[in-house]
């Protein structure tokens, strides 16, 4: 596995280009600090094979026979063309090759009886090993008559079986260099899903939070419009966030997502990095500004909004006195951005937080819906409640 990603940093990540069969085996070589010119052209280049057996149970690995036993055999593949039963390919050494079957024969009869591809094959399964029977082929325009005996092969399915004691544990840890205390005590989820999977799934739940905490905050100043809270409301605010998060990551999931060749570079993490910044603080502007638009309209902004902004130069000429009338506005951007892109516990600190602002501005006071006293209860529904 490290020889792999060794291989894949030094020539796709570095050179964008794949290796020769001479770099890979100077890679190789430096990677085990031994070298490989005997085993290259022995195993490699040469026709030896080596002794599997001997390697794999020296780590403690046993390979056996799962499937030994004797199957019939015919040893002619064979298609339908036509309605006509053709041989595509005879095995060598088999009976088809012993008594003179050949490729483009066209099978027309066995032991008398017409021959067409689903008969052919219902007759072959009930053989067993030494049966005897006539077949009657089509050879160039030529009929001609075998006297074949089915033959048997030995069928295989390897299954390996580890057995390790101390000294084969160590050489099996070794081999794979692999921290195997370190992979037990990993999460399932990891073992199961690409860590590029898991980063966008994280990415999602940043945003489910900090859209759950623009949703307090809006709720906070403009507690007079909602005087009354129920629990439903937590629920229609989550199915909202959920599907508004489904949205906004469409075509950053898909970059995260879709097989490409970039993953791997850097720029492109880079580039997937902005732009999750970017929507980030585009979808918590927005729902800010909403905090003091709703007190101006009794409604959410919509692109109306935008469209009024771009007329004439009133945005310019008020900008800063937004900036100084609304200021909080702004603090609660910073702090959100930060806690959203730059730290690793965004979503812990958001959870540890919500209480605090609910207490200081009396929340808990002007919920009217079903109460509980467990802080757990408070925090989820908190951050969660709908506007």
């Amino acid at each position: 596995m490290i020889l792999c990603k060794k291989l894949y940093k030094d020539f796709y990540l570095k050179k964008d280009v794949g290796f020769t069969e001479a770099e890979f085996q100077t890679t190789l070589e430096e990677f085990l600090g031994e070298d490989m010119d005997d085993f290259f052209t022995r195993f490699v280049y040469g026709t030896e094979t080596p002794d599997y057996k001997k390697y794999f149970e020296a780590v403690g690995l046993f390979f056996y026979n799962s499937d030994d036993q004797v199957k019939p055999f015919l040893g002619a593949r064979t298609t339908s063309s036509g309605g006509n039963v053709i041989i595509t390919g005879i095995t060598a050494g088999s009976p088809a090759e012993e008594y003179g079957l050949s490729v483009n024969d066209e099978i027309l009869a066995i032991n008398g009886y017409r021959m067409d591809q689903t008969a052919f094959d219902l007759f072959i399964k009930t053989l067993e090993s030494g049966d005897i029977f006539e077949i009657l082929v089509s050879r160039d325009s030529v009929l001609k008559t075998y006297q074949i005996k089915m033959g048997g092969k030995n069928t295989k399915k390897y299954m390996v079986k580890p057995d390790f004691n101390d000294t084969s544990q160590k050489k099996f840890d070794y081999w794979l260099r692999v921290d195997i205390e370190n992979i037990k005590g990993r999460p399932v989820i990891y073992k199961i899903v690409p860590r590029y999977i898991i980063r966008l799934l994280l990415k999602m739940g940043i945003f489910l939070l900090i859209f759950s905490l623009c949703r307090v905050l809006f709720l906070i100043f403009n507690l007079a419009s909602f005087p009354i809270v129920y629990f439903t409301d937590f629920l229609a605010g989550m199915w909202f966030d959920l599907v508004t998060v489904a949205i906004v990551f469409l075509p950053l999931g898909a970059l995260e997502t879709l097989p490409n060749k970039w993953r791997g570079k850097r720029w492109f993490q880079i580039f997937l990095a902005w732009g999750f910044h970017i929507t980030l603080f585009l979808c918590v502007l927005i729902n800010l500004i909403d905090i003091e638009y709703f007190k101006f309209t009794a409604a959410r902004s919509t692109t109306s909004l935008f469209t009024m902004l771009s007329f004439g130069d009133d945005l310019q000429q008020q900008l800063p006195s937004f900036i100084t009338g609304y200021w909080y506005l702004l603090l609660f951007l910073i702090v959100l951005q930060f806690l959203g892109t730059g730290s690793t516990n965004g979503p812990i600190v958001l959870l540890m937080i919500a209480p605090w602002f609910l207490v200081e501005t009396n929340y808990f006071s002007n919920f009217h819906g079903d109460t509980c006293s467990d802080w757990s209860w408070w925090i989820w529904t908190a951050t969660s409640s709908a506007g």
